[in-house]
């Protein structure tokens, strides 16, 4: 298993708050892994759709992490 933070640290400066808590952080295969970095950006907006919502009420409610889907999109240049 690989970590991945679902909302980049590069994007820190964003926040208000830390991402770098383990509500951004996600646990993956090494293939499902890849698909975050190097898929099709049709490929890669399906995983982060998924992982995005699983993980957003969870960074709001308990970190005070606020982000829309396509601010994460974008992030993720899809």
């Amino acid at each position: 298993m690989e970590a991945h933070h679902l909302i980049p640290m590069e994007f820190q400066d964003d926040f208000e708050h830390s991402i770098d808590v383990p509500e951004n952080i996600i646990s993956l295969c090494p293939t499902c892994h890849r698909l975050f970095h190097h898929a099709s950006d049709c490929e890669k907006k399906e995983i982060i759709e998924k992982f995005f919502d699983k993980r957003s009420a969870a960074l709001s409610f308990e970190r005070g992490v606020m982000i829309k889907k396509d601010t994460l999109l974008r992030y993720y240049k899809v």
